[in-house]
């Protein structure tokens, strides 16, 4: 694996990570269970907005190779409890997007994909004052 990072001072000076990175991987396991070579890229942001909202997006693509999915989108954003007078209590929200791989298992098997499927993914969760709790949010999911 080999990446390449830097971090930024943007929006009036407020920190941001951003990162290029790609894979290869000589022998792993594909979807039907044969091994091949795997290559990709990806992507990934962290940026501060405000003094109390973060922002992040990551995305990857396999390039050479089968696995479950083989590109994925990931965005969110989380915010402090500053802004409705509890600061150490926060909430986050994010979606992600999937791409399946193909699977080349056999025809008319009710789990047999011979094209990708899409998949879209919703997720909100808080963290309260007093123990950090991570308290989940409903997550919605449409395939």
């Amino acid at each position: 694996m080999a990446q390449a990072e830097t971090q930024l001072k943007l929006f009036g000076g407020l920190n941001g990570n951003y990162r290029i990175y790609g894979w290869n991987r000589s022998a792993a396991d594909d979807f039907d269970g044969t091994s091949s070579k795997h290559t990709g890229v990806g992507a990934s942001v962290d940026q501060r907005l405000g003094d109390g909202v973060n922002v992040f997006a990551r995305y990857g693509k396999m390039l050479k190779g089968e696995l479950p999915f083989n590109q994925a989108l990931a965005i969110g954003a989380g915010f402090n409890g500053s802004y409705w007078g509890r600061a150490a209590d926060a909430i986050g929200i994010g979606g992600s997007w999937l791409q399946s791989g193909k699977d080349p298992g056999e025809p008319g098997h009710r789990l047999s994909r011979r094209q990708p499927v899409d998949q879209l993914h919703l997720h909100a969760e808080r963290r309260r004052t007093g123990g950090g709790n991570l308290l989940p949010l409903p997550h919605l999911a449409a395939i």
